[in-house]
This record gives structure tokens, sequence and C-alpha cells, in this order.
């Protein structure tokens, strides 16, 4: 379920912060698996405490935010999509992929894939962008970029 209150751009929630909707989020780790059912107490604080820090750290790596723990603005947004929303997100990066289809490139072709090659680029408030190799053509690199600002 979606968080019930309207997030502003310019958030930053630090560990130890007062924060009274931290409830939302603890229930929405616990829905997500960062957190356990039993961590449910965690949400009758107001206080953004240790535990749930170390979970939105987890989260945030896992859906390709800088990993700090402050939630801020993009991470609130990660926490809110919703499964069919990430579907629809995987939609969209494929149908962007045919856009790069290699019929269109002339012989000879050389497909590399490298999934190890990976460019990280951090902002501020967790926004990262990735920029996945996916092939090269006569000593020029094509690129999927994937990013989440």
């Amino acid at each position: 379920k979606p968080l019930s209150f309207k997030v502003p751009k310019n958030i930053k929630i630090l560990l130890g912060d007062s924060f009274q909707e931290i409830d939302q989020v603890v229930y929405t780790l616990i829905q997500k698996g960062y957190l356990n059912q039993k961590d449910s107490s965690l949400a009758k604080s107001a206080t953004y405490k240790r535990k749930v820090f170390q979970s939105i750290k987890k989260f945030q790596e896992a859906v390709g935010l800088h990993p700090d723990g402050i939630l801020g603005f993009n991470t609130f947004q990660a926490l809110n999509l919703s499964p069919l929303q990430k579907i629809l997100q995987i939609q969209a990066n494929l149908e962007r992929c045919r856009w790069f289809s290699t019929h269109k490139l002339k012989a000879p072709l050389i497909s590399i894939y490298l999934p190890e090659y990976n460019l990280y680029l951090h902002y501020a408030d967790s926004i990262n962008v990735q920029k996945v190799c996916i092939y090269s053509f006569r000593n020029l690199f094509l690129c999927h970029l994937k990013s989440n600002i």
C-alpha cells in the first residue's frame, strides 16, 4: 500500500531525527521484506532508529540508490513504487532495448556481453545513474543507460 502522506521534494530525514510518519516507513519495509514482522514495534516511535536506518540502506542498495540511509525524496519514491509500476518500468526498458537492435548495423559485428561493467554516479539525495555496456562495434561502445533520476 502506498504511503499516505505527500512527500516534499526537499525532505531529508537523518538517523535519530523525529518523523511522525516513520510508522508507514516501517510497515512498508516489513511488506517489502527488509524488516521482520517482529520489528513492527519500531513503528510506535516517531524517531528514525538505527534498525530502520540499516534496513533503508539495504533497500536503497537493492533498488539502485546510493545506500546512505537518508530518507530523501528519491527513497520515498522508491518505497512507494508498486509491483505493477515496477513491471511497467521493466517493460519500457525492454522496449528501449529493441531500439538498439543489431539488425541495422552492418557486418562485421562483434557482440560482447559484459555484465560486470558498471559505472555508478552518486548525487545528493541518493540519486544513482548506472551505465551498463551492452555490446561494442568497431571500437564504438553502444550502451544502455539506466537512471533513477
